[in-house]
């Protein structure tokens, strides 16, 4: 892992711990059940105790580790020195909207009126926002990126596609960030419509582009 993507990985690290450290604070303040799951209508539909809540406050302490450890065990791990950037900022940006989601929840836990699907299209369309604009970035990887048959059998395609996909990546978060503001049944069928879409069709676009130079 080299300077600059350490760099990121140090960055994750401090948020993840502050998440941790946030989330073991307001244990104390929760009562013995809290708020698991909400439904599509944004009512709590589940409940479990609240020793729950510790361990999602560690599990962006997990992913961060986990994203550190994957370039080590990658076969094509030459890759992630060539986009050390863009890896080490989706690790940043997976950990920090992973963080923003626990503390969210410690604070339903503690019985403070959150607007959790609105507070999840938010973060999640800021997300695939920030993640689309490094897409064109990914170098051919088994963890990282579009990871298709065809982007995988191909370098060419797997850079076309990562150009494609980030396109869709950034108008996909737009419309999840969109549908934030939307009630929550509306909402919860329009991101699942984004994501769907946003997986699709970068893998469509995978399949004909390879299909298209086989054929040459």
């Amino acid at each position: 892992m080299n300077r600059l993507n350490r760099s990121w990985f140090v960055l994750s690290f401090i948020v993840a711990l502050v998440a941790a450290a946030v989330n073991v604070w307001g244990y104390r303040y929760l009562p013995e059940q809290i708020p698991l799951h909400w439904n599509i209508a944004g009512e709590v539909d589940r409940y479990g105790s609240r020793h729950m809540q510790i361990l999602l406050g560690l599990l962006p302490l997990g992913v961060t580790l986990l994203m550190a450890w994957l370039p080590k065990i990658d076969p094509k791990f030459e890759s992630y020195e060539k986009h050390a950037r863009a890896y080490g900022i989706f690790a940043l940006l997976i950990v920090t909207t992973i963080s923003v989601m626990t503390v969210v929840a410690l604070l339903a836990g503690m019985g403070r009126q959150v607007n959790i699907p609105q507070v999840m299209s938010w973060s999640l369309g800021l997300l695939f926002i920030f993640m689309g604009n490094f897409m064109s970035q990914i170098r051919p990887s088994w963890f990282v990126g579009i990871r298709t048959p065809w982007t995988l059998a191909s370098e060419e395609t797997w850079r076309k596609t990562h150009r494609f996909g980030g396109v869709v990546y950034i108008i996909m978060g737009l419309v999840i960030l969109i549908s934030g503001f939307l009630k929550p049944q509306w909402s919860f069928y329009l991101v699942m419509t984004a994501l769907v879409g946003g997986t699709v069709l970068p893998a469509v676009y995978s399949y004909l582009d390879y299909r298209k130079r086989v054929n040459r």
